[in-house]
């Protein structure tokens, strides 16, 4: 019997995380309930697969002044950047002593005093020195060691660490004549260097002599995007061993799917935005689907020691390119390796701890 209430507060984004908990939590002492717009419901269902949700629609910030927060043992609180001001301003006037927890990005979100988690909502208080603990995304939960969190830590707050994605299945790769890459994600300049990526497969191709298929999974967004389709579609006339599947439309939830279903090798040409202890939900697809991991080596050096699956850092164009040819001329042996990672991953515990969080942080000092 539900003895503990976990709410969970989200308007905008991180459907995949909310239902990641959803999931680890059922049938457990621990109940979830979701506040939200009716946008963000709506997409959360559809991660579900329209499992039922205990869940209310936010209509307007006054919903958040008259709510029964004290219904509640822990509140997970978005990221600021995903809560308008006066949701945040009607969240604090109306929160009273309940622990709550806000999302944090990266150090910046910390340390910046223009950045929206120190902003102050009236003469003393910002939402970051009224929260009792910070949570992040990151696939290691269990040896977590970054420069976001000791400066969480030094803060003072307490932490929760919780994966984007905890694989439940694992689908097992197929080889074939072609080697097939993916790149995940809307094709925007702030979040992937695609450009960057397209250059190094195409180099490595030529090397390995090797017929490669390169999916671009995610629509286009902005001047950038349509430039990396343009130059795809460059590539594809120019090159016999090497061809690439790019989308200008937003890609549905089904071909996105399929795509990872065939693809061997998971790029990951992420920018800066992910060095600071931000995870990507790429890797957790490299579980999923039974591929290898490629990102840069300063990536891996801020999320923890365990990927879930093989995963290999890159620091400079040549090491991107030597990487790419030796994972496709050993691809059997790598896949087979990242198949048993994966499985050692899903071992982990991750129920039982989020439980045993859960209860601390409901717990006060």
């Amino acid at each position: 019997m539900t003895s503990k209430k976990l709410l969970i507060l989200e308007l905008e984004t991180e459907e995949v995380a909310v239902a990641t908990l959803l999931r680890a939590l059922k049938s457990t002492e621990w109940g979830v309930a979701v506040l939200g717009s009716q946008t963000f419901l709506s997409k959360l269902s559809d991660v579900m697969d329209g499992a039922s949700i205990n869940s209310r629609v936010v209509h307007s910030p006054e919903d958040l002044l008259y709510f029964d927060w004290h219904l509640f043992n822990v509140i997970l609180l978005p990221n600021p950047k995903f809560l308008p001001s006066e949701y945040a301003k009607a969240f604090l006037s109306s929160i009273g002593s309940v622990p709550f927890g806000l999302g944090v990005f990266d150090l910046e979100d910390l340390e910046s005093k223009y950045s929206t988690v120190n902003r102050r909502y009236d003469s003393k208080r910002s939402i970051l020195s009224c929260c009792s603990f910070v949570y992040v995304s990151d696939l290691d939960f269990v040896n977590l060691d970054n420069a976001l969190i000791r400066h969480v830590k030094a803060r003072g707050k307490r932490i929760l660490v919780i994966p984007f994605k905890y694989p439940s299945v694992v689908e097992r790769s197929k080889l074939g004549p072609v080697v097939n890459i993916v790149v995940s994600g809307k094709v925007q300049a702030k979040r992937r260097k695609y450009l960057f990526a397209i250059l190094s497969i195409v180099l490595a191709s030529r090397r390995s002599g090797k017929q490669v298929h390169l999916c671009l999974n995610g629509g286009v967004s902005g001047s950038y995007g349509i430039f990396v389709f343009y130059v795809s579609q460059l590539v594809n006339r120019l090159f016999r061993n090497l061809s690439i599947t790019s989308y200008k439309a937003r890609v549905s939830e089904n071909q996105y799917r399929d795509n990872l279903r065939s693809a061997h090798i998971n790029l990951l040409p992420l920018t800066s935005l992910y060095d600071d202890g931000k995870d990507s939900g790429a890797f957790y697809d490299s579980m999923q689907y039974n591929m290898v991991s490629i990102c840069p080596d300063s990536h891996l050096q801020s999320i923890g020691s365990l990927y879930g699956a093989v995963a290999l850092g890159y620091r400079s164009i040549s090491d991107l390119i030597q990487l790419i040819g030796t994972v496709m001329s050993q691809l059997e042996f790598y896949l087979a390796d990242s198949h048993s990672k994966t499985e050692a991953y899903m071992h982990l515990d991750f129920r039982n701890y989020l439980i045993n969080e859960l209860n601390t942080l409901s717990t006060p000092r």
